[in-house]
């Protein structure tokens, strides 16, 4: 088991930053350092490893805010991606209100994190479990996003039939227009009534009480 005892938090507002330092030492013993700006969290993690005193972690959110001074690393993407550019082997949290499934795929695949936790009700037990993830040697998704991830793998059940039904909600059209679209397009089956049915499974996968929620869920998921 690593023992994460000296932990980077990046994140822009300071009483979320104050805020993730106190839920910590409720239930970890570590030294933390803050930072507002991007650009500054990788100079310190580099400046750590060349003084061998390398953090155990680094929290990071997603989204910054512009302000006055001009940055290399505008958000948490780009100071993740420039991190392990850099190969410097720090443990990395995002604690995030960023939610869809399909990003959240791509930070474990593509950067290699090693938690993922949304910023909400819950979020501090959440990051106590996700500490004792990282500190065990295994990833953590938070169960908010982990329902969400579970539920577009069922969306991707689905053809691209079904897919496109939705797209079409999304774009305005009624299901008259989409059945006309459909039946120009060679694409079957095309029927007003054989759509009404398909959306109307879709609605009931999915827990939408209309058509507007259902497309709302499918945009929400980044499938749309």
């Amino acid at each position: 088991m690593k023992s994460l005892q000296k932990i980077l938090i990046s994140e822009d507002i300071d009483s979320i930053s104050k805020g993730i330092e106190n839920t910590i030492k409720s239930f970890l013993d570590a030294n933390f350092v803050h930072t507002r700006y991007c650009d500054d969290a990788l100079l310190k993690l580099k400046k750590a490893e060349l003084d061998q005193e390398p953090f155990d972690l680094l929290i990071t959110d997603l989204s910054f805010q512009t302000d006055y001074r001009e940055v290399k690393l505008a958000n948490g993407e780009d100071l993740i991606k420039a991190i392990r550019e850099a190969e410097i082997p720090v443990k990395i949290l995002v604690f995030t209100v960023e939610d869809k499934p399909m990003r959240v795929e791509s930070f474990f695949e593509n950067f290699q994190i090693d938690a993922y936790v949304q910023k909400g009700r819950n979020d501090s037990n959440e990051l106590h479990n996700a500490l004792k993830a990282i500190e065990n040697g295994t990833h953590y998704i938070s169960y908010d996003v982990q329902q969400r991830m579970k539920q577009n793998k069922e969306i991707s059940s689905f053809d691209a039939y079904d897919v496109n039904l939705v797209k079409y909600l999304c774009e305005g059209k009624t299901q008259e227009e989409i059945s006309v679209i459909l039946t120009q397009n060679n694409i079957k089956p095309n029927s007003i009534s054989t759509i009404e049915k398909r959306l109307k499974v879709l609605r009931e996968n999915f827990s939408a009480n209309t058509n507007i929620e259902l497309a709302v869920i499918f945009k929400d998921l980044g499938l749309v």
